[in-house]
């Protein structure tokens, strides 16, 4: 069924879809509606003579639908008009099935619009300067990386896996960024150096800059955390054995719906968890960490070392991890093929571990392992909030509020490094190991690994060859060490 629609006409549904369109910001209505389920295009905009708005309608017998938009303006709305008496069981089988044919079309006026979108930032990117002094490098401290430069605007480059050029993503100098509407972003990446053993992912282009300015690694950025999965699985894909590190934004002012939602922590851990990746998360010690610092741009106004500081321990925590449920495995299929014993839960407490922020774990004391959060909540009940006074505070039903032993861990007992320091105590305040050396950093705590040896009283002949092991090391100095 086709019908032709005047705009200024009058019919069961016109006003109801003119309506919508002005709604949405379609700022000028097709002049007349052709409804036969197929896209039409039209210039939306006042002024403008670009087909940029969209428009598809089916009128049923019973029921007429409709989907329209503007491309460049990023609308995309669906709309029915009311029904004409019930559907049939028949009648919603056609229905649902010229649905998928309308979408089916709009996603391929979609793909049609991304390539026009995709003609245009290759237009622009060929025609922009290298960047150099912009005011956002310089405010960042970062270098350019590659990127180009146009109408004082940095221009970030938006690439598929393939290196195909779909979009550009636009810095002013304040800082405010711009995708052009519609275009293609899914999948899309902007990547410095070549990937072979090892690369980071990260969301905006400052995060990767400095992460590799820091670490000298090839950094990928997917320019948002609903991206980063999408491009880190494309990209595993291509380097199956490449080892990846998800470098997260630490929202951790983010709210949604008043409640605190860290959008960027939970997308990095979930990334890294699809693709088989390792964690890092940007780590702000004590006071030092500024207003609002939330990625690893941020943590370099600290200083770049603390940056590849954190990262390089992520990498060691996530290889300790490794070779622990390595171990783990290997104890329980050893355990599970002895037919006699019992397993034995030994009860834990929230005073037996530290929380290792840089690898978001937990640090068993009696044995130095890292635990997961989700075995410290497995363990630990829930721990009651409790007000600056030390009351608990009470929630709307009458019961106590209460919050996950490892987020209390984190609020409570945090520390940013795991060392190696004989002759220190457990916990080590104030202090940092950098580079082989100890560097003062007030409020900051590294955990010593470190156990002085059990003193077991016994039969001296046994420490026969400990002593020639001295003996061979040491030498004549041997007397001096040996009582």
């Amino acid at each position: 069924m086709n019908a032709h629609i005047n705009s200024g006409a009058s019919t069961a549904y016109e006003a109801q879809l003119l309506s919508e369109m002005a709604r949405a910001g379609i700022e000028v209505p097709p002049s007349s509606i052709v409804a036969d389920g197929d896209i039409h295009r039209f210039p939306s905009r006042v002024g403008s003579k670009n087909p940029n708005g969209w428009y598809a309608v089916h009128a049923g017998d019973v029921i007429t639908t409709w989907v329209f938009g503007d491309w460049s303006l990023g609308i995309e709305e669906k709309g029915r008009a009311q029904a004409n008496g019930q559907l049939t069981e028949q009648q919603i089988r056609e229905w649902r099935r010229r649905q998928e044919e309308i979408a089916a079309k709009v996603a391929a006026e979609r793909s049609i619009f991304q390539n026009e979108v995709a003609a245009e930032a290759q237009r622009r990117w060929d025609g922009a300067k290298p960047a150099t002094g912009h005011e956002y490098l310089q405010k960042k401290k970062i270098d350019p990386c590659g990127v180009r430069v146009a109408e004082g605007r940095l221009l970030v480059p938006m690439r598929d896996v393939d290196g195909k050029l779909w979009s550009l993503q636009e810095i002013y100098p304040s800082g405010d960024k711009l995708f052009p509407k519609n275009g293609r972003v899914s999948g899309c990446f902007f990547q410095v150096g070549d990937i072979k053993d090892v690369f980071c992912i990260g969301e905006g282009f400052a995060t990767v800059a400095t992460i590799h300015k820091a670490t000298d690694y090839p950094v990928v950025a997917a320019f948002s955390s609903g991206n980063l999965e999408t491009v880190a699985a494309a990209l595993r894909k291509k380097h199956p054995a490449a080892r990846i590190i998800v470098c997260g934004d630490d929202d951790w002012l983010t709210k949604v719906k008043g409640k605190p939602h860290n959008t960027g922590k939970i997308a990095a851990e979930k990334t890294a968890k699809a693709v088989g990746g390792i964690l890092a998360m940007p780590c702000f010690s004590g006071t030092f960490r500024p207003k609002d610092a939330t990625d690893f741009n941020d943590q370099a106004k600290i200083g770049i070392d603390d940056v590849a500081a954190t990262i390089r321990l992520a990498v060691v925590a996530h290889e300790e991890n490794e070779a622990e449920t390595k171990k783990k495995k290997k104890k329980k299929k050893k355990k599970e093929s002895t037919p006699t014993g019992t397993a034995v839960v030994v009860a834990v407490t929230l005073k037996d571990f530290y929380a290792y922020m840089p690898g978001h774990s937990y640090i068993f004391i009696p044995t130095r392992e890292t635990w997961p959060p989700s075995s410290i909540n497995a363990r630990i009940p829930p721990v009651p909030v409790v007000d600056a006074n030390g009351n608990v505070v009470i929630g709307k039903g009458g019961e106590p509020k209460c919050m996950p032993p490892n987020e209390w861990l984190d609020k409570n007992r945090p520390v940013e490094q795991m060392t190696w320091a004989p002759n220190h105590p457990e916990l080590i305040r104030d202090r940092l190991i950098d580079h082989g050396g100890w560097i003062e950093r007030e409020g900051a705590t590294a955990f010593n690994l470190y156990r002085p040896p059990t003193i077991e009283l016994g039969n001296p002949a046994l420490a026969g060859p400990w002593t020639g092991h001295i003996e061979k090391v040491f030498g004549d100095q041997t007397a001096r060490i040996i009582l």
